[in-house]
């Protein structure tokens, strides 16, 4: 059930509820590690000095890792709240680069973001709309709006705010956008289907308004398509789960594939959640393997191969999306 939205922007983002710790904080953030994308995307030292730290840490010397990890992490903070108050409040706020920080963990990751206070973008900006009645209301409205208007505006604001961090991350690393840009959509599809199973709603319904955002980015950034799908096991209550389209690469590093691994079968990643259901609901005799129905996306079955001949991490798949090469197709 959708809530009822506040009106003013410290409201709107109190409300977001994402399960999990994380600091939304509304109006210019106080601190040497808040970072705004502005800065994040023109400042080559401070990018370094992230991946050096990445280098150091989890990505142990691997450049793609520590590149995928750096894109994730910045796109996750910044896209993960936006998704859950389009899903659960029909409302969004601007997204701007010098208007949108992201709070650094010492550890790496990002585990907050700042929203200044709504300015309207200039009537000649191309990748927004002419300046509203100023009496309207500043934040993007879902409800009610069946041409999906909210969802296109978010979208121009996430492709204006990431893109360019997205370029500086590959200038740096040569990581190949469709890596950041269908990381990205994965992260938009998984924050609103983790959602719902977090709050017992229809992972359908969580699934479909995911698209709707992706759709909407791949407007402007085709490459955050990938071949993701839903996937909802049955008993005892319908609960999704999202089979990523792209690859975190943590395996490189040691790490396990994760249970939404486009390299793992079906059947592993089903195995996988079962058990993990089973451990959040406590009721591990319910759970058994199979009970599951796969959604694929509505983009998936016409997405033609990216670069089958030259993926690095699955060779001849359809969903390799990896182009860390400068002559890659994909790139």
């Amino acid at each position: 059930m959708r809530q009822s939205p506040p009106s003013d922007l410290a409201g709107l983002l109190a409300a977001v509820d994402l399960g999990y710790p994380f600091t939304i904080h509304a109006g210019v953030p106080d601190g040497p590690d808040w970072i705004t994308l502005d800065r994040l995307a023109t400042d080559p030292a401070l990018l370094d000095a992230w991946l050096s730290d990445l280098l150091a840490g989890e990505a142990r010397g691997q450049l793609p890792v520590a590149a995928v990890s750096l894109a994730a992490y910045v796109a996750s903070a910044v896209a993960d709240p936006l998704t859950v108050a389009l899903a659960t409040l029909g409302r969004a706020w601007p997204v701007t680069p010098t208007g949108t920080a992201v709070h650094r963990h010492p550890d790496g990751w990002c585990d907050g973001v700042a929203i200044a206070h709504p300015q309207r973008p200039p009537a000649d900006d191309p990748l927004h709309p002419a300046a509203p009645d100023p009496a309207a209301d500043p934040f993007r409205t879902a409800a009610h709006d069946p041409a999906d208007e909210a969802y296109r505006t978010a979208a121009r604001d996430v492709v204006a705010a990431l893109g360019p961090v997205f370029e500086a991350i590959r200038a740096r690393t040569r990581i190949g956008r469709p890596a950041m840009w269908g990381g990205l959509g994965d992260m938009i599809a998984a924050a609103a289907v983790d959602q719902a199973r977090y709050r017992g709603t229809d992972p359908g319904v969580a699934w479909h308004g995911a698209q709707r955002l992706v759709d909407a980015i791949a407007e402007h950034a085709p490459q955050v398509r990938a071949r993701r799908s839903l996937v909802v096991i049955a008993h005892p209550g319908p609960a999704g789960f999202v089979a990523r389209g792209t690859c975190c690469l943590d395996y490189r590093v040691g790490g396990d594939y994760c249970t939404r691994c486009p390299l793992r079968t079906p059947e592993d990643r089903l195995a996988r959640w079962t058990t993990e259901l089973a451990a959040e609901r406590g009721d591990p005799e319910s759970w058994t393997p199979g009970a599951a129905v796969a959604t694929p996306g509505v983009h998936d079955s016409g997405s033609p191969p990216t670069h089958p001949d030259r993926c690095a991490e699955s060779p001849g798949s359809r969903a390799c999306l990896w182009a860390e090469t400068p002559d890659c197709p994909a790139a």
